[in-house]
């Protein structure tokens, strides 16, 4: 087995629980108990929105009652049209029909998709991912409800989750929001949740659900729960550093790796971020544990270490187009 690459080492590598996707898990969970017909998730680029929702998508624990799950990628056309977003919608679930199809004609396979996801995932509830929902228009909306309109009566029923990047474009979320009539707002728009990245500190709301900031439970989880080849095995940085495992982890060394990218900030003249962007943290992590390939005897971080993951992991650069002022 151990002739067999590391995950670690691999093009695709594991992804972790972290406490964003565990409260996003939470916010879902609640809108589908309490009968909610969507949520909008808004948040920055790269901070780990869609993964989040593809771990709910293959994930049980968190669900209330069993789900069936759709998904299609909306696209920003020139004109919002009724056909252009029922055809967006059927590409996406994987629909085939002629090229002339009738728009009623494509939302009636539509409708029957969502009853056979239904049936296959023994559900009465259909989840329909929405990706780039910030390209969604008001009149947009205004179509999902008439494909909402089409179950009244039915025992099965969509629920829409909206995943949108909310730094996309100048007014994000807002404009539908403020355009919205009663009867578009009241579906869509009475519930909203903010996915952010691996947050530094947390509050004493949070306690509940964690006992350590978020990046220090993200580092947690290659200090005690990720283990190869088998459950038997050494975690992850057992295997990569075995000093450092020994004395406390990487989630000792927290505060260390902070102090660390405030001065990279510092030096790059941006503003230190109250969250770490998953793409960057992940970047981050790769890096550290092929440097410490290369030392296997290594007994502790250094700064050089710490600031060659970070410059690596393109973290400068990701949080410069973040804190970048939208036109």
């Amino acid at each position: 087995m151990k002739d067999i690459l590391h995950p670690m080492l691999r093009r695709e590598r594991p992804v972790i629980d972290t406490m964003p996707s565990v409260h996003l898990a939470v916010a879902v969970a609640n809108c589908l108990e309490y009968g909610r017909p969507s949520l909008s998730i808004y948040g920055d680029a790269r901070v780990g929105k869609s993964t989040a929702v593809d771990i709910l998508r293959s994930t049980t624990k968190w669900r209330p009652f069993p789900l069936g799950f759709l998904r299609f990628v909306c696209g920003d056309p020139k004109d919002h049209t009724e056909a252009y977003l029922i055809r967006q919608i059927a590409s996406g679930m994987r629909l085939t029909f002629p090229v002339r199809a009738l728009t009623q004609d494509i939302t009636r396979r539509i409708v029957l998709a969502i009853e056979e996801e239904a049936a296959r995932s023994d559900s009465t509830v259909v989840v329909i991912i929405v990706e780039s929902a910030e390209q969604l228009s008001l009149e947009d909306y205004n179509h999902l409800a008439k494909v909402q309109n089409e179950f009244q009566g039915n025992p099965v029923q969509p629920f829409f989750l909206f995943i949108h990047q909310s730094d996309h474009k100048s007014e994000g979320l807002d404009k539908p929001v403020k355009l919205a009539p009663p009867h578009t707002y009241g579906r869509f728009f009475v519930d909203s949740y903010r996915f952010t990245g691996l947050r530094w500190a947390y509050s004493k709301a949070d306690k509940s659900l964690q006992d350590g900031s978020d990046v220090a439970l993200a580092f947690r989880q290659f200090d005690s729960v990720l283990r190869w080849p088998d459950s038997q095995g050494p975690t992850y940085t057992e295997e990569f550093a075995p000093n450092i495992f020994t004395s406390g982890g990487l989630e000792k060394r927290t505060a260390m790796i902070e102090k660390e990218m405030q001065g990279v900030c510092a030096a790059a003249q941006i503003a230190m971020p109250v969250d770490w962007q998953m793409s960057s943290f992940n970047g981050f992590i790769f890096s550290l544990f092929k440097e410490f390939v290369g030392a296997p005897n290594c007994s502790e971080l250094t700064s050089e270490m710490i600031r060659t993951a970070l410059q690596r992991s393109a973290f400068v650069g990701f949080e410069r187009a973040r804190q970048r002022k939208r036109l």
